[in-house]
């Protein structure tokens, strides 16, 4: 009977398989959507002039997410790109990266319909740092050069001159030959973030992305990348999401997004006085920030906390008011030295007995939310959170 006992301990894990693999099996089957024309336009090196003509774009047909955008963007100029949550930003940048092509309408860079162009050499015309940064296993040069494979060693220590990375860098263990952990987990957000800006200067696109880039970026952090944007994004076309006046007001021009539609455009003084939307975000806070982020923490979170002794789920109650952040943990156990950090909150719960302190810093990102934490005696661990909406 031992054949058999063995087979029915291990059924379990061949009918996880099986399913694994069927999945495995249906994504390599699924067609390509994007993908180059036949005869497509190889680009050399590019200007920087990027036009949207009546561009409309929808993931479902009943539900236009874009509507009609005409914005024209000349070579060299910067831009940045405010508005709510969800009123298109990203989708418009995702849009010039072609990870979708347009319904209607077109886009174009130097007058080239981008559907026309090979896809390998419109990505290598244009850079992007994201708000997750995302580092690799390898080291801090490698990490660098990863889309410039062709840099040299004065290359990459010089992008990191440039944007601020290369002090912290030099006091590392091995210097820019240390080992980083997978996604930089032997970083801070903000190591992170100046390592993908020196990625980002070191590839040297002609045309720059910044999605919300600067937001998980402490104070002290964001007076080395505000002087470290100006080398980044001089003599290159650079469109900019952001809710940091310090990055918008530099801008050539703003445009003000809403619903799916450009509402408003203009530098920042112009659009104080037209007294729109941009003005009402403006108000919102007393801070560096246009879009009120405080106001995303608040609410009742549904919390998954990996630990090493397994997953634990509980209900985070929080509240943010400034700067400051309180709360209760499963409806009882008052969180500790809450504080808010560029919309991203950081606490503390006081385990009772020999754990000690579980210091939690998350990452919010409309209704999900997740981080790190401190586990005290216990090591460290991760979480995530989901909005329980009423």
């Amino acid at each position: 009977f031992e054949p058999i006992r063995n087979l029915t301990m291990q059924y379990g894990s061949l009918q996880r398989a099986m399913v694994s693999g069927s999945r495995i099996f249906e994504l390599m089957d699924t067609e390509i959507e994007v993908a180059d024309k036949v005869g497509a336009l190889r680009l050399s090196q590019v200007q920087g002039e990027v036009r949207y003509r009546s561009v409309d774009f929808y993931y479902q047909p009943e539900l236009l997410v874009l509507h009609e955008i005409d914005l024209h963007i000349k070579a060299g100029q910067t831009v940045a790109i405010v508005g709510p949550t969800g009123a298109g930003k990203t989708t418009l940048m995702s849009l010039l990266l072609r990870l979708y092509d347009v319904k209607q309408g077109c886009i174009t860079v130097d007058g080239h319909d981008i559907r026309d162009v090979s896809l390998d050499t419109l990505a290598s015309q244009m850079g992007v740092v994201t708000q997750e940064p995302y580092l690799f296993s390898g080291t801090v040069a490698d990490n660098i050069r990863f889309n410039q494979l062709g840099a040299t060693d004065e290359e990459v220590v010089a992008a990191a001159v440039a944007v601020g990375a290369d002090g912290f860098i030099r006091n590392m263990e091995n210097g820019y030959d240390t080992m980083l952990q997978e996604r930089g987990g032997n970083l801070s957000v903000g190591q992170r973030q100046l390592i993908s800006f020196a990625r980002a200067l070191a590839a040297d696109p002609r045309i720059l992305i910044l999605d919300e880039a600067t937001a998980n970026i402490d104070t002290h952090t964001e007076v080395l990348i505000q002087k470290a944007l100006g080398e980044l994004l001089r003599s290159r076309t650079s469109l900019v999401i952001a809710h940091r006046l310090s990055t918008i007001r530099n801008s050539d021009f703003i445009v003000v997004m809403e619903d799916g539609r450009i509402i408003e455009r203009g530098t920042h003084s112009q659009l104080l006085i037209q007294n729109g939307l941009y003005a009402k975000l403006t108000s919102y806070t007393g801070s560096n920030r246009i879009d009120g982020s405080n106001y995303a923490i608040n609410g009742t979170w549904h919390v998954t906390l990996n630990t090493p002794r397994g997953l634990r789920e509980a209900t985070l109650e929080l509240v943010a008011t400034g700067t400051d952040l309180r709360g209760r943990w499963n409806g009882s156990q008052e969180i500790v030295g809450g504080t808010v950090e560029n919309g991203n909150p950081t606490w503390e719960l006081r385990e009772v007995g020999p754990q000690g302190t579980f210091t939690f810093r998350g990452t919010v990102n409309r209704d999900e939310m997740s981080g790190d934490v401190e586990l005290g005696r216990l090591g460290k661990g991760t979480f995530t959170a989901t909005r329980v909406l009423s």
